[in-house]
């Protein structure tokens, strides 16, 4: 089966390496503009530590595999749908797309799905990472889900699912890579159900979705020390920290961001006690939150890492 992808990241690089030992060709990639893959790739160069292999630039697709590699500007128009049928692609999967194929796009190709790396209806939308955290759902067990593209976001039929361990502890880098590993193998056996003599879909059930938004860690990242619960406020922590800036709190009108916490609970905290930094030591700070004590570290501002010196113990934190 001759297959086109549109999309990026390091998920595209692991479909097209399990796809070598397979009857199946890859050929073509589409992706957004190059300008608009900047911020991405400057994220993975300032923290290529903790991305390590599962950074991946698709451009580097045609060096790496002989596979063109074309930006695309609306694919709902002929001239960019003709360029892609010039392929003459069986299959057209989508793995991190940033649009919204159209109905005109998608009658044009005998198969159109999208690797999605979260259960269907369940958790639709973008972001997903950090919303499981939120949710406490790390440790759990997840499911990526391959469908068929619809015009409504995420709703086509169910090809295959695939398990996957959320970790204990779990910050947003570490659900991505196990993410990334599975889009392969969900391709696979996405592509046998296919294939097959019989192929089995399921419809979703449309009472049990649920649509979550992107979330933009610079604007949705604040930690309201004064309304949340210690626990509440590591979770949140967690849910926004690497590979992001991490949560923040305001220190002198500048944004302090954060990306470790531990909380011990205590009884019998007044309300005025609450956003109090009642303690530091060489690594953070303690703020008295309504049910304990929670110390954030890992701190940083402005991409440096931050000077305690700044913090004076009594003071209360600007939520």
């Amino acid at each position: 089966m001759k297959i086109a992808f549109i999309g990026h990241s390091v998920a595209i690089r692991n479909c097209i390496e399990i796809l070598q030992h397979t009857p199946n060709e890859v050929v073509a990639i589409f992706t957004h503009p190059k300008e608009g893959h900047q911020r991405d790739l400057a994220i993975y160069e300032e923290r290529k530590e903790l991305f390590g292999d599962y950074a991946y630039d698709v451009f580097d697709a045609f060096d790496d595999y002989g596979i063109p590699v074309i930006e695309y500007q609306d694919l709902s128009q002929k001239t960019e749908i003709d360029q892609l049928k010039s392929y003459d692609p069986q299959a057209v999967i989508t793995v991190g797309c940033r649009d919204i194929l159209k109905a005109n796009f998608i009658e044009q190709f005998e198969h159109v799905f999208n690797l999605h790396p979260y259960f269907l209806p369940y958790y639709r939308g973008a972001g997903i990472d950090s919303w499981l955290i939120l949710q406490g759902q790390s440790p759990s067990t997840q499911y990526a889900t391959c469908h068929y593209i619809s015009p409504r976001i995420d709703a086509g039929k169910i090809i295959a699912t695939l398990p996957y361990a959320v970790p204990e502890n779990a910050k947003p880098i570490d659900i991505f890579k196990v993410r990334m590993d599975t889009l392969g193998p969900l391709l696979i056996k996405a592509l046998d159900n296919i294939t097959s003599d019989q192929p089995v879909y399921s419809e979703q059930d449309e009472s049990q979705s649920m649509y979550y938004p992107r979330l933009n860690t610079l604007r949705d990242g604040k930690i309201e020390f004064s309304q949340w619960g210690g626990q509440e406020i590591s979770l949140f922590i967690r849910a926004f920290s690497y590979p992001y800036e991490g949560a923040w709190f305001l220190l002198n009108a500048e944004k302090v961001h954060v990306h470790e916490s531990s909380f011990t609970p205590l009884k019998n905290i007044h309300p005025y006690g609450v956003g109090l930094i009642v303690r530091k030591d060489t690594t953070g700070i303690f703020v008295m939150v309504k049910d304990g004590l929670i110390k954030i570290s890992a701190l940083v501002q402005n991409g440096d890492d931050f000077d305690l010196k700044k913090i004076k113990i009594g003071k209360r934190i600007c939520s």
